[in-house]
């Protein structure tokens, strides 16, 4: 399944905090046919695939694109001011 980098949990917890997410929301992780991604503040659904960080939950994915990446992990940049995401597929960036 999808997962997350140290240094990803980290991040998602302070754009949580940062953002001032309602406290039901979380990150949705949205996906595109051509391959690009985005994220979002979003409630998660009861369908959604939800990574917690010991019991807290941070990222909601629909199901269908949580299958496409279930071989690739979340990592994040180093972008200045916005977070850059970067998916790692089986090792090599996508």
């Amino acid at each position: 399944s999808l997962t997350l980098t140290a240094k990803a949990i980290e991040k998602l917890e302070s754009e949580l905090e940062r953002k001032q997410a309602k406290p039901n929301e979380i990150f949705r992780l949205m996906g595109s046919s051509s391959g690009d991604f985005g994220m979002r503040l979003d409630e998660p659904t009861p369908d959604d695939v939800v990574l917690r960080n010991e019991g807290t939950p941070l990222l909601a994915v629909a199901p269908g694109l949580a299958a496409r990446l279930a071989d690739a992990t979340l990592d994040v940049g180093q972008a200045p001011d916005e977070p850059e995401w970067v998916l790692v597929r089986g090792g090599s960036a996508a």
